[in-house]
């Protein structure tokens, strides 16, 4: 009877249609209209159609965060690069959300990392972690009493650097001397 019809009996039915014809050789594509409520079945299932390859890929990245939209293709081809942009800064932004700036060696910040840059794990350094982590301080986590991290605290100076600060805290301005101005006098 018709009054037995509700909208999640009309969804789970579509779905199952979609899921066998999916699984047939020769369907490529799949297009769905309709008016009124068929029409209101087909937006939902659209929407649903896109939060499921959405699912996909959001999984694909915690295995492999360092995979690109071209290889993420390979595996679902339904993505596209907006897609896979999208999703990967969304994981971004909930994995920073957890990390801390001091918590460059911890695997979450690895990760954060490798999926913020596509850096497959051979090519990530505790260098490139430090860098990234001071590149993205204003969405990580930050502790109860927080106090601001200076860049040099966290990603060590060079000599050269080295040298000239510690001159300039002793009243040597090197480089005023090298410019022309007379040294400060104590």
């Amino acid at each position: 009877a018709f009054h037995d019809h509700t909208l999640f009996k009309w969804i789970s039915n579509a779905m199952a249609v979609i899921d066998y014809a999916r699984r047939l050789d020769f369907v490529t594509d799949l297009y769905l209209s309709g008016h009124s409520q068929a029409g209101l079945l087909v937006m939902l299932l659209a929407a649903m159609e896109r939060e499921r390859i959405r699912g996909e890929i959001r999984a694909l990245l915690r295995e492999a965060p360092w995979l690109r939209p071209g290889e993420i293709a390979k595996y679902i081809p339904a993505s596209t690069p907006q897609t896979v942009a999208s999703v990967r800064a969304d994981l971004v932004q909930q994995i920073a959300a957890r990390v801390h700036l001091e918590e460059w060696a911890s695997d979450e910040a690895r990760m954060l990392v490798m999926l913020y840059l596509c850096l497959p794990p051979a090519q990530l350094s505790d260098d490139t972690v430090r860098r990234t982590l001071w590149r993205l301080r204003g969405d990580l986590a930050q502790p109860e009493k927080f106090r601001p991290v200076k860049r040099y605290d966290i990603i060590p100076l060079g000599r050269a650097e080295r040298a000239n600060s510690t001159n300039k805290r002793r009243g040597r301005d090197v480089s005023a001397h090298r410019r022309g101005r007379a040294r400060p006098t104590s």
